[in-house]
């Protein structure tokens, strides 16, 4: 119902519009009113506003100036959702012009002020992410040419400009990263450019998104044959200034726990999917090593980082087709990722660090059976006296070094709970 539709736009873009009248009070209903307002347009738009699309970028342009940078988001979000939906190639690109040329404009004019900077960003990344071109899609010949001429230029005078602060360089490669998702084809010619880029702005700075940008053009452009040996050297650069950082902060990592997070987690999805990156890696070992005291680390998506890396590279090594070399790097490192693994048990950590530490025990111990038995006894040196009994110790090991997961998690629950009694009882002893 196209009169409907209309009727309730015009509704919602005069809540958007009211300004502020001075007065503390009314200015603060009008703010909660116009952040239901925004997010009810953003719904409008998803469920089809098709027929609107010009009213929907009129009122783009008109709360440009003066709505609050997050409920501008709102519009922003909607109006390319139903911009993204149009079939006619002249209406699409003409409300693409209209979408994007204040935005691209705002790159440049705003890059002195960080905090609009930042937010003419999140509006293109919410713009661009949309799409996904490929072929011979015409969109993507438009989009392209105005992400290599405009876009990325001014990415990179922001991140000149910007590169000590951790948020605009989030959104800035953010944005990179919708803008290769979107046209991957067309954006192979600033390849080169945009890593040389990364490799230079981390190694400066070490902000994790710049790992995470890498790990976007490897996944995107690996498989392509001119791109590989550029992208694999960038990889072993810009993994070797990472180790680096995280080796001086290895007593304390849950301070750059964001770095933690996509160092290992690059590792880990060229591990899946790339593995020869990682067999030649000069820096494997000392990954590995680091790897391991980094399994202590308590913020959730960090840890699940690193025990994700240390499993898949422990089944990887257990392969046919991993290289010696690696097999042996892996074997040296197990014995002691159990030990961790233990000594996290007695320290009783937060339950979904308690949940990751069977998977990866039970990994270990499968990939090397025979060693399996002599790797655990040694790990079971860090418990605590009697947790486990003398009697109950060979049934103990037996449950942790089974080829079934469910007597792993049992074991590991058993000797958890225990470890837990302990530390209470201690904990009221010195009260």
């Amino acid at each position: 119902q196209p009169e409907l539709l209309s009727t309730v736009l015009q509704i919602v873009g005069s809540i958007l519009l009211q300004r502020s009248t001075g007065n503390e009070a009314v200015d603060r209903r009008r703010d909660k009113v116009q952040s239901r307002a925004a997010a009810a347009l953003q719904q409008l738009c998803n469920a089809s506003a098709i027929p609107l699309v010009g009213s929907l970028i009129q009122l783009y342009h008109q709360t440009l100036p003066g709505l609050a940078a997050n409920l501008q988001l709102h519009v922003v979000e909607g109006v390319s959702y139903v911009v993204s939906k149009l079939d006619n190639p002249s209406q699409w690109q003409e409300a693409m012009d209209h979408l994007l040329g204040p935005l691209v404009r705002g790159l440049e004019s705003e890059r002195g002020n960080v905090s609009v900077f930042g937010d003419v960003l999140d509006k293109l990344q919410a713009v661009v992410r949309h799409y996904r071109m490929r072929g011979r899609d015409p969109r993507a010949t438009l989009v392209g040419k105005l992400v290599r001429e405009s876009i990325y230029p001014q990415i990179q005078l922001g991140l000149e400009a910007h590169s000590t602060d951790p948020k605009i360089v989030e959104k800035s490669c953010r944005v990179m990263k919708h803008c290769i998702r979107c046209v991957p084809d067309e954006c192979q010619g600033i390849m080169q450019q945009w890593g040389a880029c990364l490799l230079d702005r981390f190694s400066a700075h070490q902000h994790s998104s710049f790992v995470y940008a890498l790990e976007v053009l490897i996944v995107q452009y690996y498989e392509e044959p001119a791109a590989k040996g550029m992208l694999g050297e960038l990889f072993h650069r810009m993994t070797s200034v990472g180790l680096q950082t995280l080796s001086r902060m290895a007593g304390n990592l849950d301070e750059c726990r964001e770095l933690v997070e996509d160092y290992f987690g690059i590792f880990d999805r060229c591990v899946q999917n790339y593995p020869e990156l990682i067999c030649t890696s000069q820096i494997l070992p000392a990954t590995l090593e680091l790897a391991n005291t980094a399994l202590t680390v308590s913020q959730r998506d960090a840890a699940s980082a690193v025990f994700a890396l240390v499993q898949n590279f422990v089944q990887y090594a257990a392969t046919d087709y991993c290289p010696e070399q690696v097999k042996a790097v892996v074997a040296s490192v197990a014995p002691h990722n159990l030990r961790t693994c233990m000594g996290l048990v007695v320290s009783v950590p937060p339950y979904y660090i308690q949940n990751m530490i069977p998977s990866l025990v039970h990994a270990i111990c499968m990939s090397s059976p025979g060693q399996s038995q002599q790797w655990m006894s040694a790990a079971m040196g860090v418990l605590p006296p009697g947790v486990v009994s003398p009697a109950a110790l060979p049934s103990a090991m037996g449950q942790l070094t089974s080829s079934r997961l469910w007597d792993v998690e049992r074991a590991l629950s058993d000797i958890g709970y225990r470890c837990e009694q302990l530390v209470m009882r201690n904990r009221n002893a010195m009260k």
